[in-house]
């Protein structure tokens, strides 16, 4: 019989794959909600906000102890500030708990701001004009509880804002840096801004204490922390691409998290090591008793396929994925422009695309038609196996969104 293996070119025996599976919280965990789920990974790529959302119910559908998640909870934690979109790494839209926001932009903000706002003597913009405009996007919103991006931009040339399409991105990204402007709700079917501090409401306070604590080198070792125990093993290199930070920042919270923080135990790994790429893990991420990645590697992966969501941490969080997914199938799933599409993962490596599609009928009835996206062509026998292994993750989707699912197809 045809196995899926065959739309393939990998080792699912990897040793970095059972153990990031496990780090990354795709396979049976103890985290239930969705603030518990964000605050722990520190930050979730959130381009997307429909696939960042299935990023993380299709984690918590993992917990053997939660309830099942649908959408409408995990916007409904953004809605109460539980949890907050907004520019905090590399720049990219992040979902990140309310109350860690303030110390990672503390953290992150001045590389961005270095990078981003290169152009701005050859604009005309001085630290100056970024004070001014902070302090007039906090008065329009203040008055205007969220606004979208265009009557935002409409609101600053209104008093007196010279703007085009570089300096609207210089003053509204300043603003979200700074920690003054978040995400906001959508407002007809448009994505809008609103000030951070009503975002959050009551946990604007817990916010801002963090910032005043976590400063600094103890801010590197927490995020060091957060990022290691749920995406280790994994090497300085992938952490310093995932969070901005400097090599040398992040080797000085590697040295003062001591015992902490491991190297990974694996003979494969350690070769790794030698050969100039160290993978570290969290100490608390080891099975007590069983330690090393083997004890990991032992622990069986569902059988069944995994739908990963567009920007998925799977991926997005290291710079070498070489390991979840082949080379030869890459461009495939990242676009040239970096554009990460939704991946179908079977024990811990990718071998497919998938994308979704909603089905209008007769009477305004919505229903999903999910598609896989194979690498290479499928004989008829091995169609058949994959739509199978992949039929309980395509209705897990459809009940996350309270859709009935009609149909299941290869593309």
């Amino acid at each position: 019989m045809a196995t899926t293996s065959k739309i393939k070119d990998g080792n699912k025996d990897h040793p970095l794959l059972a153990a990031r599976m496990k780090a990354q919280l795709l396979t049976c965990h103890e985290v239930s909600t969705v603030q518990t789920l964000v605050q722990k990974m520190g930050a979730l790529q959130a381009q997307h906000l429909e696939m960042t959302q299935w990023a993380i119910g299709k984690r918590l559908s993992l917990c053997s102890r939660g309830e099942a998640v649908t959408a409408a909870d995990v916007q409904k934690a953004l809605e109460k500030g539980h949890i907050v979109r907004t520019h905090a790494l590399r720049p990219t839209w992040q979902l990140l708990s309310g109350e860690d926001l303030l110390w990672i932009l503390q953290l992150t903000g001045p590389a961005i701001k270095k990078t981003l706002f290169s152009r701005d003597k050859h604009l005309g913009i001085e630290e100056k004009e970024y004070v001014r405009s902070d302090k007039a996007i906090y008065r329009i919103l203040e008055k205007h509880p969220h606004l979208s991006r265009q009557e935002l931009i409409t609101a600053l040339t209104q008093l007196g804002f010279a703007m085009d399409e570089y300096r609207s991105n210089h003053y509204i990204m300043h603003a979200e840096l700074q920690g003054i402007i978040c995400s906001g709700p959508v407002s007809n079917d448009k994505h809008t801004y609103a000030l951070l501090e009503k975002v959050l409401g009551k946990n604007y306070k817990k916010a801002e204490k963090l910032k005043n604590t976590l400063k600094d080198q103890a801010g590197v070792q927490q995020l060091a922390s957060r990022y290691f125990s749920t995406r280790g093993p994994a090497s300085l290199q992938d952490f310093a691409w995932w969070s901005g930070l400097g090599i040398t920042q992040i080797k000085k919270a590697i040295a003062a998290l001591g015992d902490k923080i491991m190297l990974a135990e694996d003979p494969f790994l350690k070769e790794q090591q030698t050969a100039g790429t160290a993978y570290y893990q969290m100490a608390s991420n080891i099975s007590a008793g069983r330690p090393g990645l083997a004890a990991l590697i032992s622990e069986r992966l569902d059988a069944n396929l995994q739908f990963l969501a567009a920007f998925d941490e799977y991926l997005i969080s290291y710079k070498d994925r070489t390991a979840m997914l082949p080379a030869a199938y890459n461009k495939q799933i990242i676009t040239v422009n970096g554009l990460f599409r939704p991946a179908v993962v079977e024990k811990g490596q990718v071998i497919a695309g998938w994308q979704v599609e909603k089905q209008i009928h007769k009477g305004a009835k919505t229903g999903l038609k999910i598609k896989l996206l194979p690498f290479t062509p499928l004989n008829t026998a091995a169609q058949k196996q994959i739509l199978k292994l992949a039929e309980p993750e395509a209705l897990a989707y459809a009940r996350f969104r309270k859709l009935p699912l009609e149909a299941l197809v290869m593309g």
